[in-house]
Formats: structure tokens, C-alpha cells, sequence
């Protein structure tokens, strides 16, 4: 049956428009317990034209929402333009930048998303009768955890799935995973032993160096030797959190013994005290993005002859629904990858050792490298 077959809000001139045309046809009766658990009220209920249009109307790009819902550029503009032609109307401002909804857009936004609501009413119900969760528990580690939350939360909606997202240090986040107060983790790799988790591989990134910019002026080559003489301290990450820990590894590798003058535990005070010209740190690509606002006071260089890099994952639950897992790491491998030109305009010697997995479906101890 259709949800709606017309709605008298959606009036241009005095002429009411009758939306007949737009068949939400449940499908509900459909679904199973083997297959519940793959289905969303913007899945199952609404047709591809309409799924394109919300999509569209929260990403404010059609190539965005070609990425989020898995077809072409093509095919996004092709259904926006079957909508508008059904309806006999614009629904978007193409003049504006980013795109915007015309008024008569932002009411069947509007429209389409109460609609979605009451559909998810009704799959949760269908879901607690079958114990299929509906809501997602994700941890991210904080270094990355600003750059992906948006896009989970952005992407996992246009999906029709909940999702609460947690960010903090990794081993806090492994913690939560195993007292099951999280489903799912992005972070560091370890525990890889453990039964009840699986591991999917992300990306390596290596270990850069982060100089106050006066300092970094004082030479053209920098060596860990040059590095403990050049006059500030190294500013340590507090050995109690992964950075830290794994910041060590890369000293002891390089044989390089500092005194300890300070450490911290978060990444903004880390960066903002190099940027006052306290300290340098070893930092890694895709944390000293982070950094975006001392660009002028900082400089970053490649770490001395680093054979250490970070690898992150996606870590699940081996209770969790494989099709929640798969989603979190779709969207963290697009995201990542996208992130790419940024890290490679500020840091262009990085771009050959950032590695990710070559399918975005490997595990662990089986990644390649493209």
C-alpha cells in the first residue's frame, strides 16, 4: 500500500501538487528474521528515487550521496531528475554552493523523514521480536574519531541504522568492547589473539616529526641525534595511552634515549605546546591533520629512519551483526582514503607509506599493500 498519495503543503502558485506519482510501497511483510537484520526504513520502504533525493538533500552533493548510497554520479542525477520531472517541479537551488533545497524540496525532505520515522517504528518492532538490534555502539580512537563521526553518523542515517559513537584513547575503547558496552572499534590493532574478535585491517601510516617552525628553519636534514641536540625537549605522549606507548617503541628502535621533561595525554595541548615553541613530538599522519590551526607555528618533516608504523582496524564483536561491521568499515575506508590529498599536500613524502587494505574486505595478518 503507499504511505502517502498526496500532501497539500507541496503548493507552487495556487496550484495543489499531488504527489500520486511516488509509491511507498511496504515490503515489510517481506522480511525475516535471516533478513531483518540487512533492512532500514529508507531500504525497505521508499523507492530508489526518493532514497536518492534524501540522500541528496543531507549530503548537499550528488557526489557525495553517490558514495553513500553505492551507485554513480550519474545515476543520482538521472533519479533527481525523474523525481523533479514526475513531480513538475525544482527541487533543488543548483545555483547555490553548496546545493540547497527550493522550498518545496525542504517539505518533502520534511515529509520523507517523518515518514521514515513511523517505518521505524515499525521494523523495531519486528526487530525486538526477532532480537535484532537496531542500534549500533561504535568507539573510534580520538586521533581519527573527528574526521569519521561526521560521516558515520551521517552515512549510518542515510542507511536508516542508529548509532552512538564514542571516542577516547584505544585501550579504553577495547575495554568498553569487551565489557560490551561497544559493538565495534576503530583503533589500533592488538588483542588479535583474543576469540571473540575480529580484526579488519585499515591502513598503516608511519611515524612524522612535528618542529616548531623556528626550530625547523635551523637545518635542511634532521637525524634522531640532531633531533635530541636541537635545543627544546621532546614534548611524550603520557605512557598510560597507546601515542605514548607506542611512541617509545619508535625511541627504543631509534636507540634514542631523552630525558623526560613533560608529558601530556591529549593531542591539541601536545600540538599547541610544539606550536609555542616548548617541544617537538612524533606524531602520525592522519593525528597531526589534527593540527590544521598551528600550520604557521609548526613544521613537519619524515621521522628519522621509522620502521614503526600505526595500524588501524575496525574491531567487532563476533556477536555483532556481520552487515553493522561491514557498514562501519565501508564508511572509515572511504573516509580515510579521502583524507588522502590533504595528507599528501602537507606531508608529500607521505603518500607511498600510508598503505590500506587492498579489497577494504581483508583481516587481519592478511593485509596488502596498494
Amino acid at each position: 500500500m503507499s504511505i502517502f498519495a498526496a500532501h497539500p503543503a507541496l503548493v507552487q502558485g495556487h496550484q495543489t501538487l499531488l504527489l500520486t506519482g511516488i509509491a511507498f510501497g511496504y515490503s515489510l511483510f517481506a522480511m525475516s528474521t535471516a533478513t531483518s537484520s540487512r533492512c532500514s526504513s529508507e531500504a525497505v520502504v521508499f523507492t530508489q528515487n526518493i532514497r536518492i533525493f534524501y540522500a541528496v538533500s543531507l549530503c548537499h552533493s550528488f557526489t557525495a550521496a553517490a558514495r553513500q548510497l553505492g551507485i554513480t554520479q550519474s545515476a543520482v542525477s538521472q533519479g533527481i531528475a525523474a523525481l523533479e520531472k514526475q513531480l513538475d517541479l525544482e527541487l533543488f537551488d543548483r545555483t547555490r554552493r553548496p546545493l540547497a533545497l527550493c522550498p518545496e524540496g525542504q517539505l518533502l525532505r520534511d515529509l520523507v523523514a517523518r515518514q521514515m520515522g513511523e517505518a521505524d517504528t515499525v521494523i523495531d518492532v519486528i526487530r525486538t521480536r526477532n532480537f535484532i538490534p537496531n542500534t549500533i555502539r561504535v568507539g573510534v580512537v580520538e586521533s581519527v574519531g573527528r574526521r569519521i563521526a561526521v560521516r558515520l553518523v551521517q552515512e549510518m542515517l542515510v542507511r536508516g541504522r542508529r548509532i552512538e559513537i564514542t571516542t577516547g584513547y584505544a585501550d579504553d575503547l577495547y575495554e568498553q568492547l569487551f565489557q560490551d558496552k561497544l559493538d565495534c572499534i576503530i583503533a589500533n590493532g592488538f588483542f588479535f589473539d583474543a576469540p571473540n574478535l575480529t580484526h579488519r585491517f585499515l591502513l598503516s601510516e608511519p611515524y612524522v616529526v612535528m618542529l616548531p617552525a623556528e626550530v625547523a628553519g635551523t637545518r635542511t636534514e634532521w637525524s634522531w641525534e640532531s633531533l635530541s641536540l636541537c635545543g627544546v625537549p621532546l614534548v611524550r605522549y603520557a605512557g598510560s595511552t597507546r601515542a605514548g606507548k607506542d611512541g617509545e617503541a619508535v625511541l627504543r628502535h631509534a636507540d634514542l634515549d631523552l630525558p623526560q621533561r613533560f608529558c601530556v595525554d591529549d593531542n591539541q595541548t601536545v600540538f599547541s605546546l610544539v606550536a609555542a615553541g616548548l617541544g617537538w613530538c612524533l606524531t602520525n599522519p592522519l593525528t597531526a591533520l589534527l593540527a590544521a590551526e598551528f600550520r604557521e607555528e609548526v613544521k613537519l618533516l619524515p621521522a628519522p629512519d621509522a620502521s614503526e608504523k600505526r595500524e588501524l582496524y575496525v574491531v567487532s564483536k563476533n556477536s555483532t551483526p556481520r552487515i553493522f561491521a561491514d557498514d562501519v568499515f565501508e564508511i572509515a575506508d572511504g573516509v580515510l582514503r579521502s583524507l588522502m590529498p590533504e595528507i599528501d599536500e602537507q606531508m608529500p613524502w607521505v603518500k607511498d607509506a600510508v598503505h590500506f587494505s587492498a579489497h577494504g574486505q581483508t583481516e587481519a595478518g592478511q593485509h596488502s599493500e596498494i
